[in-house]
């Protein structure tokens, strides 16, 4: 039972550092805020030409909508990846303290 225990542990702490390195590559949110703060002075700078550069306008509204989306499915996964990391730490720490228990209950043997 403590071997099956300690594989299991083994293989949390796999997971737990893959859910780590999904986060940490997860900087596209950032990217994404200040790709976004870069449309709103460029449609305004469009704006004053809006005769034209119709094209050019529209292209910058879509690409907005566009950014903003995707941050929000970025910003969702990575709450998601947060979670999950919370779950599997509370999990690993009551594995450990279960291999804790059953080493020393075998020690006491």
């Amino acid at each position: 039972m403590m071997m099956e225990n300690k594989a299991m542990l083994q293989k949390a702490k796999l997971e737990l550092q893959g859910l780590k390195d999904m986060q940490e590559d997860s900087t596209h949110s950032d990217l994404l805020s200040d790709y976004i703060d870069l449309i709103d002075p460029w449609t305004t700078l469009v704006k004053q030409y809006e005769g034209e550069f119709p094209e050019v306008l529209s292209l910058l509204q879509k690409s907005d909508v566009a950014m903003k989306k995707t941050k929000a499915f970025v910003d969702k996964k990575n709450y998601d990846i947060g979670l999950q990391i919370k779950e599997l730490q509370k999990k690993i720490k009551q594995t450990e303290n279960l291999i804790n228990f059953l080493e020393e209950q075998q020690a006491e043997l």
